[in-house]
């Protein structure tokens, strides 16, 4: 089941804004950021999405996230090994199967997990054999050899034990990771893996190989791939802005949530000597603002049509006179808009906010607490406002009342337009 991480609508706080006096205020809506895992089926995948953003700006940011995230990720790994009794990646060793060459590749792809991914840093690590602990589960092949497999369960090391039930500097996040295969269980390996910090990708060069000291190829980065995807998002009923959503997994080496923090820090470092870049201006400092989205849950009746639902015809005919066609439409208005429309009275805006009530909706001036009018205790005061509504006459502007029409009837034809039918 799919787990939210993190919703920053209660993670971050606000923060107040310090606008001079003599400043002009450019407000941007503060985009609001949900990360999700999976654990059970993959604790090492994450999916962000963010929204809304400016046009233009999630493709923007979609794009830099994504190469920051592939190949300036900080990460540590195997760099060295130093081999005792060997002087060249093309020997073999007595007693293991792959040549040399081959447990060298076999070791890049050992992951390797710091406990601060940022810490920069260089352990040494053992892998040696005969070592402490059973031998392991024998397998045979197709040609009826026996091997014994050799995996990173067997690296140890200093880096690899907690201090003083601390955290420790290092972990093995594939110890089932296979190096090599012992043709005799009596075999002897002695090897010292060194470890060190670095970023992105880089192949061994065997020229650089020293002695018994051999070169490794690196792979320093956590993230194993990353997508991203660009959608609309609504902000009230203005669908102009960016909803940026973001995969990515990572080899377990760092969480997916990490990745992303870290990649967003070094863009903003990239960034900030322009931010720092003093202007002289005649015109007031801008100060850009960043208000919070009032987020409601989404409404799937707002493109319900009003022909659709069951109004009275004279509050139907009063919206279609003002072109308000959806429920959307109709719940961006106030109550005095409405009552403002011609042959519009109370008992009309009453029907409305019943309406738009039973789809969870109201009118933009409308709090839920006791705005609307109430008819019946018009009729019992008894007072002139009595004749007034059985005439249809509201503050002051003319109405024809839905049941009090003499002179004319109004009805929807079948075709779904409307007739006016004299002498009724």
């Amino acid at each position: 089941m799919t787990e939210e991480i993190f919703d920053t609508e209660e993670a971050i706080p606000e923060t107040p804004e310090v606008v001079p006096r003599s400043s002009s205020v450019i407000e941007f809506h503060r985009p609001h950021l949900r990360f999700y895992k999976d654990p059970e089926s993959d604790p090492n995948q994450g999916k962000l999405i963010l929204e809304p953003l400016q046009k233009g700006y999630g493709q923007t940011m979609g794009l830099s996230l994504k190469t920051v995230l592939v190949s300036q990720m900080p990460g540590q790994c195997i760099k060295r090994v130093r081999v005792e009794g060997l002087d060249h990646r093309y020997s073999r060793i007595k007693g293991i199967k792959e040549p040399l060459r081959v447990i060298l590749m076999n070791f890049s792809r050992i992951i390797i997990r710091a406990a601060d991914p940022l810490e920069i840093g260089r352990y040494e690590l053992s892998l040696r054999w005969p070592a402490e602990g059973p031998v392991p589960d024998p397998i045979s092949t197709s040609k009826g050899e026996v091997l014994y497999p050799l995996t990173a369960r067997y690296i140890t090391g200093t880096p690899l034990v907690a201090c003083d039930g601390g955290q420790a500097p290092l972990a093995v996040v594939n110890p089932e990771g296979i190096i090599c295969h012992l043709e005799d269980p009596g075999a002897k390996l002695d090897m010292t893996l060194i470890v060190e910090s670095g970023v992105g990708y880089v192949m061994a060069d065997p020229a650089s190989d020293v002695g018994n000291e051999f070169m490794v190829n690196q792979h320093y980065t956590p993230v194993l791939d990353v997508a991203f995807d660009i959608e609309d998002a609504r902000v009230g009923q203005d669908i102009n802005f960016d909803r940026l959503t973001l995969d990515i997994r990572t080899n377990g080496a760092m969480r997916p949530e990490t990745a992303v923090k870290i990649a967003a820090e070094l863009i903003k470092r990239q960034y900030e000597p322009l931010a720092a870049i003093p202007v002289a201006s005649d015109f007031p400092e801008e100060i850009f603002k960043m208000v919070r989205e009032e987020r409601q849950v989404e409404n799937k009746n707002l493109d319900i049509s009003i022909k659709e639902l069951e109004f009275s015809v004279r509050s139907r005919n009063c919206l279609e006179q003002e072109n308000i066609r959806t429920l959307g439409e109709l719940a961006q208005k106030r109550a005095s808009e409405l009552l403002a429309i011609k042959n519009f009275g109370k008992k009309s805006l009453n029907e409305i906010r019943d309406k738009l009530s039973q789809y969870g909706l109201n009118l933009t001036d409308d709090d839920g607490s006791g705005l609307d009018f109430d008819l019946d205790d018009d009729v019992d005061a008894g007072d002139e406002d009595d004749d007034l509504d059985l005439l249809g006459v509201v503050d002051g502007d003319e109405a024809v009342d839905d049941e009090a029409v003499d002179d004319e009837a109004v009805v929807d034809s079948d075709d779904g337009q409307d007739e006016t039918l004299g002498g009724i």
